[in-house]
């Protein structure tokens, strides 16, 4: 028996937005962290 994928939750705009800018924060570090080890790798 398939189980159904689970459905997001429902969250207010203000809640939405503040995950938003947190996963943003992530994926910016993320991207920076690359990019440094692409740097020393070039070195």
């Amino acid at each position: 028996m398939r189980e159904e994928p689970a459905a997001p939750k429902i969250v207010g705009r203000a809640t939405f937005q503040a995950e938003l800018d947190a996963l943003l924060v992530r994926e910016k570090a993320h991207t920076h962290e690359g990019d440094a080890i692409a740097a020393a790798r070039r070195r």
